[in-house]
């Protein structure tokens, strides 16, 4: 091979090796997505529908994420982990929320 060749079998590799770990990390964060999303609706939301409206997505695609298992696409995907973190962080401040700005 030439010397380019090499370059581009070494950055192919990498990217494979890349593309790997990035499913390996949204197969995890599938797993806690659906534990936050349990624990939303028992807690906060009641509905799937309703916590859907605030994720941005169709009740059926939440529906399909969380009962069926279906993974969604990416964009979906990115979409409704962005916004559970978003969620997740005004709940927490919510809770920690104190009238005249005093700390508990």
């Amino acid at each position: 091979l030439t010397k380019a060749g090499q370059v581009w079998e070494c950055y192919r590799d990498q990217n494979k090796t890349k593309q790997r770990d990035n499913v390996v990390i949204k197969e995890i964060e599938m797993i806690k997505m659906r534990k936050d999303i349990d624990h939303l609706i028992k807690n906060y939301f009641f509905t799937r529908s309703g916590l859907a409206k605030a994720l941005d997505v169709a009740p059926k695609v939440l529906r399909d994420f969380v009962v069926e298992n279906v993974t969604p696409q990416d964009a979906k995907f990115y979409l409704m982990h962005d916004k559970i973190k978003t969620i997740k962080k005004q709940i927490k401040e919510a809770e920690e929320y104190q009238p005249n700005g005093k700390k508990s």
